[in-house]
């Protein structure tokens, strides 16, 4: 017998994604985040060709109005190991809702490959061309440092070199 399933066969069997989903819906299956990184990049691919931009000054970022989506595609970027910085504005009009948008934070060599679409890797190619300022984006600032006062606490240990373990969001880290 053959093994092949069809498109619409595959989109059956995922139960939530069912057809005239309103924009405020979406979401990505968890079936896509659980993909190699390779995979995973084409999503992001696919997203931010659709649903991304790019503005003059090089930033690249992703707009929506499903928090789903929203938490969803941060999820994806953080696997794939860039930051990312989310900021919510109220949209007035004949649907009022919140629009988030998520700024991805990385250089600007590694935003092209954030596209397909040749318009959009070309202003990254410009900006590149224009040169700039340099930042470094493999930090993450900490905000506050607050002692917890119930004395309770865990230690673990990972059988790796670095002693390095992911934590919520994929932040590298060790407790040893």
């Amino acid at each position: 017998p053959d093994s092949k399933v069809t498109i619409k066969e595959y989109i059956k069997e995922i139960a939530r994604l069912e057809q005239n989903k309103t924009a405020l819906n979406k979401f990505l299956p968890e079936e896509y985040m659980l993909g190699s990184k390779e995979q995973r990049m084409n999503l992001l691919k696919g997203l931010m060709d659709t649903d991304g931009s790019v503005d003059l000054k090089g930033r690249c970022s992703f707009t929506t109005t499903s928090e789903n989506l929203k938490s969803d595609f941060l999820q994806l970027v953080y696997s794939l190991g860039y930051l990312a910085s989310v900021r919510e504005d109220q949209r007035e009009g004949k649907y009022t809702k919140t629009c988030y948008k998520i700024q991805i934070q990385t250089t600007e060599q590694e935003k092209l490959n954030f596209f397909r679409l040749p318009r959009k890797k070309e202003r990254i190619a410009q900006k590149i061309k224009k040169g700039n300022r340099h930042r470094n984006y493999n930090q993450i600032a900490i905000i506050s440092i607050e002692q917890i006062e119930d004395g309770s606490s865990t230690c673990i240990a990972v059988e790796n070199k670095e002693k390095l373990f992911l934590t919520e969001d994929f932040i590298v880290t060790h407790n040893t």
